[in-house]
């Protein structure tokens, strides 16, 4: 009888571990979720900031080189 008891109370100790456990991953995922998340937003932001100045140099070599084509006429 005792150990039926203690195997009902080991049985109990695993099903609390068990839920504390999948308690911890839910959390670890969800942040790691928000980390990557912030990781993409920044580098989307980041592609776009130098895309806006790539076509801003661009523009700039266009305007200087069609000024120099005119300076030539």
């Amino acid at each position: 009888m005792a150990a039926s008891q203690r195997d009902r109370i080991s049985l109990h100790q695993r099903d609390r571990i068990l839920v504390r456990s999948e308690q911890a991953i839910a959390i670890f995922k969800g942040k790691l979720s928000a980390y990557c998340e912030k990781i993409l937003d920044f580098n989307i932001n980041r592609f776009l900031e130098l895309t806006a100045v790539a076509i801003r140099l661009e523009a700039s070599n266009s305007t200087k080189l069609a000024a120099s084509i005119s300076l030539k006429r």
